[in-house]
């Protein structure tokens, strides 16, 4: 094969838009290349083609020549004009993040290696995974995070449970830490139901859950009703407990349609303990529980109106956003701005109830001493 001849014919099919006479010519030319192990002319002909001729065949070819050749076969530039003309392909957005991270961290190359990360775990490259998570640990950020996580569940329901549990541990400080408990905590569910028996993703599930709810005051109390700390309690067994026992959580409060609003006691996975206004102390089965009884957070809006009235009074007037904050969770996140103004105006009337009873208990005082004086008045003449 002579070299330079073929390389022409391949440059003067791809200016004549013959993609395929191109093929023919390169691909042949490569693979001579690559047996040369002629890797700096193998990364400039598999360049030409991608560019060239706009096809996927010469990827491989220019991947391969930066593995065996490095810099002095493909450098930066080169690869930038690839990931120009594919620039969803993960292998040469790998490549090129590599590349600008061996010369110090940047945001660029982080975000290039958190874009590669999902494509590599659907591959099942947990080596190329794990490198990248590693990478992006060092100079973490909560969007890169979070695609290093959703790499990580990829992997997971994949199959590979090992590396993924292992990953998910290596995350949970930094993604703690930027935010992301509440996602971190589904991924690392979504392990313990798809892998039961890899115990590996208990400690990192229990300190996302604790991270992800901070309203819940007796978490502790929880984990330990449920099991889910526990290998000794199958996973299976541990989730569907928690799914019964984190709405019943000492420190929420319940609503009976009877009995009103009390706060929960305890719960010891069984039975709840209830301190309802009238009935201190009550006991009721979990099960019972969960279809008679409604279970609000305490910092629930409705909770507040009952149990520290005077409290949003002050906030909706030294604090309005905060009231609104309040009202938007109540309503799921989301609500028209007429449900928004109800729990303004609800204390606006509760306010103005206020006022009028604390006026006519003014006015009944005034009363009082008034006929007060007067009969002295009388006494006296």
């Amino acid at each position: 094969m002579h070299v330079n001849r073929v390389y022409l014919e391949g440059l003067l099919a791809a200016a004549r838009n013959d993609v395929a006479t191109a093929d023919q010519a390169w691909q042949p030319l490569s693979e001579k290349l690559n047996q040369a192990q002629a890797w700096p002319v193998l990364g400039r002909v598999a360049l030409d083609w991608i560019e060239g001729a706009g096809t996927p065949s010469g990827i491989r070819f220019l991947i391969r020549a930066w593995k065996q050749g490095g810099r002095a076969a493909v450098d930066e530039s080169m690869l930038r004009v690839a990931h120009d003309v594919f620039p969803s392909e993960p292998d040469i957005i790998w490549a090129l993040a590599t590349t600008l991270d061996e010369d110090g961290s940047s945001r660029e190359s982080r975000r290039l290696i958190a874009t590669a990360l999902k494509p590599l775990a659907e591959q099942k490259d947990a080596a190329r995974v794990e490198e990248g998570v590693i990478r992006l640990i060092e100079a973490p950020e909560a969007s890169i995070l979070l695609s290093a996580l959703e790499a990580v569940d990829i992997l997971s329901q994949k199959g590979d449970a090992k590396s993924a549990a292992a990953l998910l541990d290596s995350l949970s400080l930094p993604a703690i830490t930027h935010g992301l408990a509440g996602p971190a905590w589904a991924i690392a569910r979504r392990g313990m139901e798809k892998h039961p028996n890899e115990t590996g993703f208990r400690p990192s599930a229990v300190e996302f859950l604790k991270a992800a709810h901070p309203e819940v005051g007796t978490l502790d109390r929880v984990i330990e009703v449920t099991g889910l700390d526990r290998v000794a309690v199958p996973a299976a067994t541990a989730l569907k407990s928690l799914d019964l026992v984190l709405p019943f959580s000492p420190g929420y409060y319940v609503e009976h349609s009877g009995w009103g609003l009390g706060p929960i006691r305890d719960n010891d996975g069984e039975f709840l303990t209830i301190d309802f206004p009238g009935k201190p102390g009550h006991r009721m089965n979990l099960a019972s529980a969960t279809k008679v009884l409604t279970s609000l957070p305490a910092d629930d809006l409705k909770v507040l109106t009952k149990i520290n009235k005077a409290g949003l009074l002050e906030m909706r007037d030294a604090d309005p956003a905060a009231l609104l904050v309040i009202a938007l969770k109540r309503a799921g996140g989301r609500a028209e701005a007429s449900e928004l103004r109800k729990p303004g105006a609800r204390l606006s009337a509760m306010s103005s109830a206020s006022r009028a009873r604390a006026r006519r208990s003014r006015n009944r005082s005034c009363c009082r001493r008034s006929t007060s004086r007067r009969g002295s008045t009388t006494t006296s003449t």
